[in-house]
């Protein structure tokens, strides 16, 4: 799970407005982000395998030497790309919603 997340974006233009610090409370399946005592992210038992593994560990280093592959982006350029996504999709519900139009949306 997670132990605390700095979520600040204030340098990608538009995400500006995201710029957020998250607290997370308790721990394992009723563990929660919160910001501003707001829940963010809360864990979905949905998604809980408990036939896995306790712990799955990778080694990204190994991917270069044995595939000669290297990342593109960091970790941190990939979130702000899965936040701007989001963000716009949620742009474009307000605006259909705002001109009358029933957004459906879809919980995974």
């Amino acid at each position: 799970m997670f132990e605390q997340v700095d979520l600040h974006l204030t340098s990608l233009g538009d995400l500006a407005e995201l710029s957020m610090q998250l607290s997370c409370k308790d721990k394992g399946v009723n563990e929660a982000a919160f910001c501003k005592e707001k829940v963010i992210v809360r864990f979905d038992p949905y998604y809980l395998c408990p036939a896995n593994v306790e712990t799955l560990l990778g080694d990204p280093a190994k991917a270069k030497p044995k595939l000669g592959w290297v990342p593109e982006i960091t970790a941190q350029e990939m979130c702000a790309e899965v936040v701007a996504a989001d963000l716009a999709q949620g742009k474009q519900h307000a605006l259909l919603k705002a001109n009358g139009y029933n957004v459906n949306l879809t919980v995974e």
